[in-house]
């Protein structure tokens, strides 16, 4: 089930696409996820790209050597593994990091529909992101296991819920846990799959994320700020679709038990 927010003005659009309403928490809904497809100007709105999770996430957690102490700390990040990727292509015009003047004039509430205005995809991979100001629910169960806390960052200039060394307590930041190329979330193979845990938390309805794929795609190379971090990329042969076998075979995966409204 998918919740959407939905401007009154719109309300008999998203009805007659099969939109139900509950009265209890005053939203629309689309209950089957082969229907989520129909509503994807609504799911966009202004923005360029989205993204629907479904079903579950994933806390991954491994080791890393403390750059202060020198010692062995846990840290943690963020996988979400079944997610539809959504690219509002009218929107999704650049020239010179500036959107085109024409896409200015994109507004979803007047478009019709139309599947050649989107890409649309279903995808399950193993991308791993910085866990950044994750919800309430996953804080409370993790904070004091993994020391993951409110710490001040001179990088971000900004103070956020972050890892920190159980024995130090120094930052350990998201630009050296997930964007060098030493990363200890970088799989490589069959060893380095082999220390990562993925530790199951079940979604109790799917929902909906802005940004997320123009947030990898633009800063690939780059640091991403706001408590997220670039994909790893290499020039070796090691493929997608390697990692996404070697995480599955030689990876541990745990069911945390919890579900969980959202993820932010």
């Amino acid at each position: 089930m998918l919740f959407l927010e939905v401007d009154y003005d719109i309300k008999d659009k998203v009805k007659a696409l099969g939109a139900r309403w509950n009265p209890e928490i005053k939203k629309w809904y689309v209950e089957k996820k082969e229907d989520y497809i129909k509503f994807a100007q609504y799911i966009l709105k202004d923005t360029t790209d989205a993204i629907i999770v479904k079903d579950y996430i994933y806390l991954v957690v491994t080791k890393r050597i403390c750059w202060k102490c020198k010692k062995e700390t846990d840290v943690i990040a963020l996988c979400i593994p079944n997610r539809i990727e959504f690219i509002n292509k009218p929107l999704y015009r650049w020239k010179n990091g500036e959107f085109y003047e024409e896409s200015q004039k994109y507004n979803y509430k007047k478009f019709n529909f139309s599947e050649r205005e989107y890409e649309i995809k279903n995808v399950l991979s193993y991308d791993i992101i910085c866990l950044g100001n994750i919800s309430k629910k996953i804080l409370d169960s993790i904070k004091d296991k993994y020391n993951y806390k409110l710490k001040y960052s001179h990088t971000t200039q900004s103070k956020d819920y972050a890892n920190c060394c159980k024995h130090c307590d120094s930052l350990q930041g998201d630009f050296f846990l997930l964007a060098e190329i030493d990363s200890p979330f970088h799989v490589t193979g069959k060893e380095t799959a082999k220390k990562l845990t993925f530790i199951k938390y079940t979604l109790k309805n799917d929902f909906i994320v802005s940004g997320y794929t123009s947030m990898k795609t633009k800063l690939k190379n780059d640091f991403i700020l706001y408590g997220h971090a670039s994909p790893i990329t290499s020039a070796s042969n090691y493929s997608e679709e390697d990692e996404k076998n070697d995480i599955e075979s030689f990876s541990a995966f745990i069911d945390s038990n919890i579900e969980i409204d959202d993820i932010i």
